[in-house]
């Protein structure tokens, strides 16, 4: 019994310490990318045409990086969609894209009345804007300036009051 138990905490202990690594990881990749400028992010849409997001630069944009496997990103979806509505494509434009997949997907599954939103929904087929950006958690979410800025990255939880602040403040 007392083996077990040793084990039970050192187990324990050790799922902890990865935990906090792994939170420090995430947090040490998003740092190094905050201040420095969009790379350049290729994508396609559901039409399979290649989209170059770099093309949206000049007015703030919100990259909304996410998966059908994401529980929270129906709410946060929807959440940047009433963002985009009140401010408008001059002050902000959020672009969602899926993580791996294929533009047939992505089509049928933005037809779901809970995904249908007035913003770009893009596919990043082969996963490079994750590898590009180094991306571990989703959903993740920069937000970039009008001069193609990183200037806030989220993870797993996205602060859409926040982000409204932010792009009113812009807008202003």
């Amino acid at each position: 019994m007392k083996y077990t138990f040793r084990f039970r905490i050192t187990g324990t202990m050790l799922l902890f310490a990865t935990l906090s690594l792994f939170v420090s990881v995430c947090e040490t990749i998003a740092g190094d990318f905050i201040g420095q400028k969009l790379p350049e992010i290729k994508v396609i849409n559901q039409k399979n045409q290649p989209v170059n997001i770099n093309h949206y630069l000049g007015q703030p944009l919100l990259l909304f990086i996410w998966s059908t496997g994401c529980s929270s990103c129906e709410a946060e979806i929807k959440g940047l969609d009433d963002i985009y509505r009140e401010f408008g494509p001059k002050n902000f434009v959020p672009i969602g894209i899926h993580l791996a997949g294929s533009a047939s997907f992505l089509t049928e599954l933005l037809k779901q009345p809970n995904l249908q939103v007035s913003y770009p929904m893009l596919l990043d087929e082969y996963m490079t804007v994750a590898m590009t950006l180094e991306i571990l958690e989703i959903p993740t979410a920069l937000l970039i300036d009008a001069e193609g800025v990183i200037r806030a990255w989220y993870q797993t939880t996205i602060p859409i009051a926040k982000i409204r602040e932010q792009v009113a403040a812009w807008a202003r």
